[in-house]
């Protein structure tokens, strides 16, 4: 899938809207030329009275206040707005809580519970980041799940890699005891890596990034856009602060309001995002009569760490309600908070990006191996304690720890799907030789004449040898060969059935330039060593047992 299709671009908001509610998000934004610093000359001071209760604010109704003569414009307080946020997302560790309370019409849903727990990583200086996601109670389209067997969603982009893991994808509590759940790994480059990690960045609710339009933009650009965007008359209370309230349109049917509080480092201490009838969002999708969506929000407590004022707590609430394929609403009320946060830790010295979440055995899927979509090709998994891996074309070599390589196993398929009749005694606890070859081809028969004369050597070893043939050869021509030879190894070929286009595929799976082909693996079937000579072969056993032991 192309990353800046307009399908992608759509799964960001959805992404966006599903798992995180009302939830509107900031990533660090240097400062750009021509930006409108602020002066603090410009604004009224904050009395004593009003710093009374600097160590934390508790949330409340706004209400108006007497108005100041002096007021700063609204650019000085988006530019005050965007120093703190530099601040603040520069670089972090944030752990914390959510509870959500949810109704979804269409599916009969009303007033559901939905807990989770995040914990969020980010490095501004290399883009590197992960969000690692746990949930329980009701989700959407798989009912009930208990706090025991906790759904598990990660995102990961280390820089060069970007993995997405998930645990718990079968309805409610019915997932296999020690399921390990899948891995989606892929490999980008920087500039298309933005595309994907951004909305994830912006997900965490105090991001001030909003993901109507195809690309995100933070609350304070959206209202700058805004010419006739103003700070209203007087100040309202929020909680114990006054707070400076600037009101936009920034388009059609959009329609935003925040409250920018002085006291605790000109950071939004409430915000109203309305969507009504004429707005269009992504994909040219127009509001209609009726339609409506919305984003509350309101922080119920700031904590001061590291010098900086940070918003701690806070209750949101999503309404959305659309007349497309039927009368639609949705609402998630969330209240979000944050029970740890590090500002610009050590990342390295915590091994922030790594995927040491990833559950051993976890079927891997994505682009990364070039994997073929076949029950014929061969299978990924991700192994805790690897000897030997597999590469971004799907090769096997040694794994080393130092060069960041992914713990990426390359497995055999099952062998019934290779045509192939062997049960399961045959093959448990042994190491599997597997010989590509082509009935018509010289070299092909040569080999396998030699595996013949070996079979009591490769049983004495424990080994299972398997022969799967790649040609379109007939299959009764191929029986006839191995029979007239006595060559009794068990004999398996691709489906040639589903076309040459098809065969081309699998043998791009297995990287068959050539045949015959031998590849190895170890008790486990985990591939160990693949496109070797038959000369090579004894080295290589003599390996995978060094390795095995």
């Amino acid at each position: 899938m192309r990353l800046g299709s307009r399908k992608y671009r759509g799964l960001a908001t959805v992404v966006f809207q599903v798992f995180f509610g009302a939830s509107a998000v900031v990533l660090f934004r240097p400062a750009r030329p021509g930006d409108v610093r602020f002066r603090s000359d410009l604004l009224p001071r904050v009395s004593v009275q009003d710093m009374r209760h600097e160590t934390g604010a508790r949330g409340g109704r706004a209400s108006p206040r007497t108005e100041v003569k002096e007021r700063p414009s609204v650019s000085d307080l988006m530019a005050e707005y965007a120093v703190t946020q530099e601040k603040l997302w520069s670089s972090f560790v944030i752990k914390a809580q959510e509870k959500a309370v949810c109704t979804y019409s269409w599916i009969g849903a009303h007033n559901v519970k939905r807990p989770k727990t995040h914990e969020w990583r980010w490095d501004g200086a290399t883009g590197r980041f992960k969000h690692i996601q746990r949930s329980w109670g009701w989700d959407p389209g798989k009912g009930q799940r208990s706090i025991d067997n906790k759904a598990h969603n990660s995102w990961l982009w280390d820089g060069k890699r970007f993995y997405s893991y998930v645990k718990g994808l079968m309805e409610g509590d019915k997932d296999p005891p020690g399921y390990p759940g899948k891995l989606f790994l892929d490999e980008y480059e920087e500039h298309e890596s933005r595309k994907i990690v951004r909305p994830l960045v912006h997900s965490e609710p105090f991001s001030g990034y909003v993901y109507y339009k195809d690309d995100g933009e933070r609350i304070d650009e959206v209202i700058l856009r805004d010419r006739n965007a103003f700070v209203q008359p007087g100040m309202e209370i929020v909680g114990q602060s006054k707070c400076y309230v600037v009101s936009a349109v920034p388009e059609k049917g959009r329609h935003i309001k925040v409250w920018i509080d002085a006291r605790h480092g000109y950071s939004i201490a409430k915000y109203e995002h309305r969507i009504t009838e004429g707005y269009v969002a992504a994909g040219g999708n127009r509001f209609g009569k009726g339609e409506f969506e919305s984003h509350l929000g309101t922080v119920v407590n700031f904590k001061k760490i590291g010098g900086l004022w940070v918003p701690m707590e806070i209750d949101t609430e999503h309404e959305l309600k659309r007349l497309i394929g039927g009368d639609t609403y949705q609402r998630v009320s969330i209240h979000y908070r944050r029970t740890e946060f590090i500002l610009n830790p050590d990342h390295d010295a915590l091994g922030s990006f790594v995927p040491d979440d990833v559950m051993d055995g976890a079927v891997v899927f994505g682009g990364y191996t070039r994997a073929v979509h076949s029950p014929q090709a061969p299978r990924y998994k991700w192994e805790i304690d690897p000897e030997y891996v597999a590469d971004a074309n799907g090769c096997v070599v040694k794994y080393n720890s130092d060069k960041n390589m992914p713990k990426v196993v390359k497995t055999l398929p099952s062998l019934d799907h290779l045509g192939l009749k062997v049960n399961a005694e045959q093959i448990k606890d042994k190491r599997i030789l597997a010989c590509f070859w082509d009935k018509d081809d010289e070299p092909s028969r040569r080999l396998l004449l030699t595996l013949r004369d070996r079979r009591e050597d490769f049983s004495e070893r424990g080994m299972l040898v398997i022969l799967v043939e790649c040609t379109c050869a007939r299959h009764d021509d191929v029986r006839s060969w191995t029979s007239q030879n006595k060559v009794a190894f068990p004999v398996g070929r691709f489906d040639f059935e589903k076309g040459k286009e098809y065969v081309a595929r699998i043998h791009e799976s297995w990287a068959i330039a050539s045949l015959p082909r031998l590849v190895l693996t170890d008790t486990s079937h985990v591939v160990t060593a693949e496109g070797f000579g038959l000369d090579e072969l004894d080295t290589k056993m003599k390996e995978v047992g060094n390795a095995m032991e």
